[in-house]
């Protein structure tokens, strides 16, 4: 199989990326016009919440579409559309794969490839950067409750070492 990296918004350290944004900003407007947007926080949240992917920015795009009747995408569309997105991921992510992805996004080594780690590499839960080099859960998913749970978890058997 070949993987491609997505593209990186956010440097390991979580320092922003001007270079990624600028490109998946660039791929957004492709498909829709500037006015199509209320603000241009929209347009941030979108690329955000797409962890560098186009595929998931297009899909992002195309729900912010579905939910307005207006003339444009407004914050609770955007809003709406990542809601959509994650019950997507809830749908087959299991009670494992939260605690999973929180230990890989709080470790700075990538821990290898068993088998869970393909499947979520595999559905875009998990995403790889810097050609494998790193890897962090996919942004919509890291709204939802179990994972948010799963990090809390982690963060509490942090504190009691």
């Amino acid at each position: 199989d070949l993987v491609l990296p997505m593209i990186k918004l956010h440097e390991k350290d979580g320092a922003r990326h001007d270079a990624g944004w600028s490109a998946m900003r660039d791929i957004l407007l492709r498909r829709a016009d500037r006015s199509v947007f209320a603000s241009e926080e929209g347009i941030a949240r979108l690329i955000e919440h797409s962890g560098g992917h186009p595929r998931e920015l297009l899909i992002l795009l195309k729900l912010g579409c579905e939910f307005t009747e207006e003339d444009q995408i407004g914050p609770n569309h955007i809003e709406s559309a990542i809601k959509q997105l994650a019950s997507e991921y809830r749908r087959f992510l299991e009670p494992d794969d939260y605690a999973l992805l929180a230990r890989i996004d709080n470790d700075e080594i990538h821990a290898g490839n068993d088998e869970r780690t393909r499947r979520l590499l595999y559905n875009l839960a998990l995403l790889e950067y810097n050609d494998a080099s790193w890897r962090r859960s996919h942004p919509v998913v890291r709204t939802l409750e179990g994972y948010q749970r799963a990090r809390a978890a982690l963060s509490a058997a942090a504190a009691g070492r």
